[in-house]
C-alpha cells in the first residue's frame, strides 16, 4: 500500500435530543488530525450534521455543513415530509460532491433519513462507529444487514463488556474493531482544582455538585435541576454547577452558589466537583468516569440507548451510584457527607475508565488508508504526553517528528522509537527553539562538521550569547564552507565569542553575517589560530 500524502475524512453525525454522535466524532477527528500530522500527511476534515451543537465542530477547527435538526424542524412548523425529502437530497449531494477517502458514520448504519445505502459506493472507505444499542434496534434484520455494507465497524466499548455483540453483529473479524469508550476530553488539558473552581466561581471550601443531563435536549433536565436544588435546599456549604448542555432551552438558574454552565469544555473542569449528578448517556458518563468524579446516576429513557444497563454495569463495579428521582435527595446528601465513599467511587471510576480510546478508534480508521508499519508507528509514537508537550511548545506534531528523525539520523518513520520523539521534545524545551530551527541546525552540522554530541552542540548553538538568534545562526551555518575534519564544538565556541563581542556594541549576529559572506579566506596564521577557516572568517568579519 502506497503512503498517501492527503486523506479526506467526512463524518456523518446526525443527533436527536443529544450531542453524542457529533461529540464522539469530533473526538476521533482530533486524533486523526494529530496522527496524520505526525506522519506528514495532509488531512481534510468535514462534517455533515444536524446537531444544533455544531459550534463544537467549529471550536475544534473542523468544517461543518449544517442541516436543521428534526427537533427544531418540528418547532419551526416545517412540513416533515418536505424536510425528509430535502435532507436526503442534501446528504446525497454533499457526499457525491466531496467524495471523501473515508466516510465515518455514527451508530445508525442506514442514516437518520434511511439515505446512506445509496451513496456508500461513492466514498473510498466507509466506517461505522457502532455504539451498542438496545436489542429492539440491534436485532432487527434490516439493521444487522446494513452493518455488512461498511468496510470497517468500530465499537467504542470493550468486548468483555458486551460479550454477545460480536456474534449478534455477524461482522467479519477482519472488519471489526472493539476499541473501548471514546470521549472528546483530553486528560492533559484539564484544569487543576484551584483553577477549575476559580473559572466556575466556586469557593475553595465549598462542596461543589455538578448536575448535568448531557447534551441538554432531553425534556427531563429541568426536573433534574429542580430535584437537586430541592435536595441541597439552603445549605450554604453547597455550590451547584448546572451544566445545561448546548441543546438546553429551559429556564436559566441564577443566584447565590449557582453557576449555569453552557460551554463545551465541561470535562476540563472536572477537578472542581466533589459529586456529579448525571444521566447515563454514553459520552457524559464516560467523561466523568475518566476524570474520577464521584457519580450519582439518574438514567434517562431513550429510544435506542440503554442508559439503565450502562449505569447498572458500572454500579456493579463500584464506580457509580444508581439512583432515581425519588431517592436522589437522600442519596446526594449521604454522598456529600461520606468522604471515604466518594474516594472509593473515584478510584473505581478511574479503574473502569483509565483512558480515552479516541486514539484507538482513529488508528483503526487509518489502518484502512496506510501501510500497517506506518499505522503501527504512528500509534506508538503519538502519545498523550507527546501531544501535551507539543501543544505546550506551540509546535506541530509533524515538526517534532521531523526533528526526531533528524536526531536519529534516518528517514524511516517506522523505525523511529518513542524515546527519540521524547528526546526531540526535551531538546525543544532546553533550547527554547522551534523544532524546524533545530532540524535546520542539525542538518547543517551533520553536513559540514564532525559532530560528536549532537544534542549538546544544538543546546550550545541556542544558548549563551547566541540565545534568541536562532535564524541568524541557521543562516551563518548555511554560509559556511564544509570542514568535515573540524569538530563542530570549535566553531560553536567561536560563534559564542563573536556574539559576545558584538553584544558589547549592541549588535547581533545578523550584522556579522553580512560581513562574513563577503570575507575571503584569511591567511594560514589566522586560520591556525582560529582552528578553522570559517572561524577565522568570522573573526575577520567581527573585527571590521
Amino acid at each position: 500500500m502506497d503512503v498517501k500524502k492527503r486523506i479526506s475524512f467526512l463524518s456523518y453525525a446526525v443527533n436527536g435530543a443529544g450531542v453524542g454522535h457529533v461529540v464522539r466524532q469530533v473526538a476521533i477527528h482530533k486524533w486523526l488530525r494529530r496522527l496524520c500530522s505526525a506522519g506528514n500527511i495532509k488531512s481534510e476534515h468535514w462534517f455533515l450534521t444536524t446537531s444544533e451543537a455544531d459550534g463544537l465542530v467549529f471550536r475544534e477547527g473542523f468544517a461543518a455543513f449544517k442541516l436543521p435538526s428534526k427537533t427544531i424542524v418540528e418547532a419551526a412548523g416545517i412540513d416533515k415530509l418536505a424536510y425528509l425529502a430535502m435532507a436526503k437530497q442534501w446528504v446525497w449531494t454533499s457526499i457525491t460532491v466531496l467524495r471523501p477517502d473515508v466516510l465515518i458514520v455514527d451508530t445508525f448504519a442506514e442514516g437518520s433519513f434511511h439515505e446512506l445505502p445509496a451513496v456508500l459506493d461513492v466514498v473510498g472507505t466507509s466506517v461505522l462507529v457502532q455504539r451498542p444499542v438496545k436489542d429492539s434496534f440491534a436485532l432487527r434484520p434490516g439493521y444487522l444487514s446494513l452493518l455488512q455494507a461498511y468496510d470497517r465497524v468500530i465499537v467504542p466499548e470493550h468486548e468483555d463488556d458486551v460479550p454477545q455483540l460480536r456474534e449478534v453483529m455477524g461482522v467479519q473479524s477482519s472488519r471489526l474493531r472493539f476499541v473501548g469508550p471514546v470521549v472528546r476530553a483530553d486528560t492533559f488539558a484539564a484544569f487543576n482544582r484551584t483553577t477549575a473552581r476559580q473559572r466556575l466561581g466556586v469557593a475553595p471550601d465549598a462542596r461543589c455538585v455538578l448536575v448535568t443531563g448531557g447534551g441538554g435536549g432531553d425534556d427531563t433536565i429541568d426536573a433534574l435541576f429542580d430535584a437537586v436544588e430541592a435536595a441541597v435546599g439552603s445549605d450554604e456549604r453547597v455550590h451547584l454547577v448546572l451544566a445545561a448542555g448546548p441543546l438546553f432551552r429551559g429556564r436559566p438558574r441564577r443566584g447565590p452558589r449557582r453557576t449555569m454552565f453552557v460551554d463545551h469544555d465541561l470535562a476540563e473542569h472536572a477537578a472542581a466537583f466533589d459529586v456529579a449528578v448525571s444521566a447515563a448517556g454514553f459520552n457524559t458518563i464516560h467523561e466523568l468516569l475518566l476524570f474520577g468524579v464521584p457519580l450519582l446516576v439518574v438514567p434517562q429513557e431513550k429510544i435506542a440507548d440503554d442508559q439503565g444497563a450502562r449505569a447498572r454495569r458500572y454500579a456493579e463495579r463500584g464506580a457509580v451510584v444508581v439512583t432515581s428521582r425519588h431517592d436522589l435527595g437522600n442519596d446526594l446528601r449521604a454522598l456529600l457527607n461520606d468522604e471515604p465513599r466518594r474516594q472509593a467511587l473515584s478510584r473505581a471510576a478511574r479503574d473502569v475508565m483509565p483512558e480515552n480510546h479516541a486514539k484507538d478508534a482513529a488508528i483503526a480508521i487509518l489502518q484502512t488508508q496506510l501501510p500497517p508499519s506506518l499505522a503501527a508507528a504512528l500509534a506508538r509514537l503519538v502519545t498523550d504526553d507527546v501531544v501535551e508537550a507539543t501543544v505546550a511548545l506551540g509546535a506541530e506534531l509533524k515538526d517534532v517528528v521531523e526533528l526526531a528523525l533528524a536526531l536519529a539520523g534516518h528517514r524511516d518513520l517506522a523505525g523511529l522509537e518513542s524515546l527519540q520523539v521524547q528526546r526531540a521534545v526535551e531538546l525543544c524545551r532546553r533550547t527554547e527553539a522551534s523544532p524546524l530551527v533545530l532540524v535546520q541546525l542539525a542538518e547543517q552540522l551533520d553536513k559540514k562538521w564532525h559532530v560528536h554530541d549532537l544534542d549538546a552542540q544544538l543546546v550550545a548553538l541556542c544558548g549563551g550569547a547566541i540565545s534568541g538568534q536562532h535564524h541568524a545562526v541557521v543562516e551563518f551555518l548555511k554560509a559556511c564552507t564544509p570542514e568535515r575534519h573540524v569538530d563542530a564544538a570549535l566553531l560553536i565556541d567561536a560563534l559564542q565569542q563573536a556574539a559576545l563581542r558584538l553584544s558589547f556594541s549592541g549588535l547581533g549576529l545578523s550584522q556579522a553575517l553580512v560581513g562574513f559572506k563577503t570575507t575571503r579566506p584569511p591567511g594560514p596564521v589566522l586560520v591556525q589560530q582560529a582552528g578553522s577557516v570559517n572561524a577565522a572568517r568570522l573573526q575577520v568579519s567581527v573585527n571590521r
